[in-house]
């Protein structure tokens, strides 16, 4: 499967040509072409997935794609994100989400400026990247599909019902070879998807593969 963000991912440093101008690919794909095309990247990046999942309403608007949801799909709006929602923000942009919790949103997104031009445009910048983002400017987030969520995600419990809260506790004890890894996905908040357990206990910002290797490190050295 390739998700909307995988596609998203591949445009990462993708700039309009001529610069200025909102020519891009995914204004040619969209058939509109020379407008502010945040809009149009998400569109693309949902329509060119595998399997597709074009969005059920086109508008290179962001608004319109938000209004259009709450009249319409209202349960398709979220308060919590996960990887391959549609972010949509308060200043009229929007980008695919990569992974987020209740303080922040990572987000890959097209027509904004890089992460290193802080005098760049946010929202009519040129280009896609990932940019961070406080979760004060969000002002929804959208859901189009399942399909993601049920195949790559497991929530807090699942995974502490797998792995157990003394495992976790006791990183000091686990021999030298499993500490990077184990190290490095502590440090990135995967284990607990970068929100406090006593503010969200259900935080599910876990991709799959750091589950896997997680529970895989486990078995090897022998915890049960």
């Amino acid at each position: 499967m390739t998700t909307p963000l995988d596609v998203a991912a591949r445009y990462i440093g993708y700039t309009e040509y001529p610069p200025n101008s909102n020519q891009t690919l995914f204004g040619a794909d969209f058939g509109m072409n020379g407008v502010p095309w945040c809009m149009q990247f998400v569109q693309f990046c949902f329509k060119h997935s595998d399997p597709a999942h074009p969005l059920p309403y086109k508008t290179a608007s962001c608004s319109a794609l938000l209004d259009w949801y709450k009249a319409y799909e209202p349960n398709k709006i979220k308060v919590m994100p996960l990887p391959n929602d549609i972010v949509i923000y308060k200043f009229g942009h929007t980008g695919i989400v990569d992974s987020g919790n209740s303080q922040a949103v990572t987000a890959i997104e097209g027509n904004t400026s890089a992460p290193s031009d802080k005098n760049g445009s946010q929202d009519n910048g040129g280009g896609v990247y990932r940019r961070v983002r406080p979760a004060s400017q969000v002002a929804a987030y959208i859901r189009p599909f399942d399909t993601y969520k049920d195949d790559d995600y497991m929530t807090r419990k699942e995974i502490l019902d797998e792995i157990g809260d003394e495992w976790i506790e006791r990183f000091d004890q686990l021999p030298k070879w499993a500490k990077p890894d184990i190290r490095e996905l502590l440090d990135r908040q995967i284990i607990n998807g970068g929100t406090d357990y006593d503010k969200d206990p259900d935080d599910i910002n876990m991709f799959l593969s750091d589950i896997k290797t997680i529970i895989a490190v486990k078995r090897m050295i022998g915890y049960k």
